[in-house]
């Protein structure tokens, strides 16, 4: 982003700059999922959907894991040491004092002690915890080869792209230079196009009289 006016110079006028987008390249907890074969220990599901912004491998002591967590981070845990370290990751996930993660993930298998299990199970831990029979090399590979997409449920990161592209493109000389014709012919997602843009253009609010109708818009 910060070389976006130097190119645009360059470039002079000939081609329009897209900087790039903090979180459209970000992951949701759910591929991450998919991609380990991970199933969900602790947490509600709804939380999968969470992006996140990085992985940590827990493979130090406690002092060591906490001074390297990052805000949304998925931390990878061996499951045999989840009695010594996932409570305190609850409790950095809960304080003001630490950033907030976007989960954990337990490798080798959720094959844990019984007095360990005990402790964990009455934690209310709200944090997503998956488990996955991989183990935490493999793991890690997986998690870390998954890329970000923008994909139709994304609806925060097809925002952000469409704002974006207001901002750093001249959508009526670019559809001058691509001669677009117009048709007479509107579809629903035409109409609620052409709708909102003329609600943008007047700094307009669209009011719909049947709100709770179940219709196109």
């Amino acid at each position: 982003p910060a070389r976006t006016g130097e190119l645009r110079a360059e470039l002079g006028g000939r081609a329009w700059i897209l900087p790039e987008v903090p979180g459209e390249a970000a992951v949701p907890l759910r591929d991450l999922a998919a991609a380990c074969e991970g199933r969900l220990l602790f947490g509600a599901d709804r939380f999968l959907a969470r992006e996140t912004a990085g992985l940590l491998v827990a493979a130090m002591s406690l002092p060591g894991v906490l001074d390297r967590l990052g805000e949304d981070h998925v931390v990878v845990l061996a499951a045999d040491r989840a009695g010594a370290l996932l409570p305190a990751l609850v409790a950095a996930h809960r304080s003001a004092d630490f950033p907030t993660l976007a989960g954990v993930v337990l490798t080798g298998g959720a094959h844990m002690p019984e007095p360990v299990w005990r402790l964990l199970s009455g934690m209310d831990i709200r944090l997503p915890v998956l488990v996955t029979d991989q183990d935490t090399f493999t793991t890690a590979a997986r998690l870390a080869a998954v890329r970000g997409a923008i994909t139709p449920g994304a609806d925060r990161k097809i925002e952000a792209a469409l704002a974006t592209f207001s901002r750093s493109v001249d959508g009526a000389e670019l559809l001058e230079r691509l001669r677009v014709e117009g048709t007479g012919a509107v579809t629903p997602l035409m109409f609620e196009h052409g709708l909102l843009a003329r609600a943008r253009a007047h700094r307009a609010h669209v009011v719909l009289a049947e709100g709770a109708e179940e219709r196109v818009l």
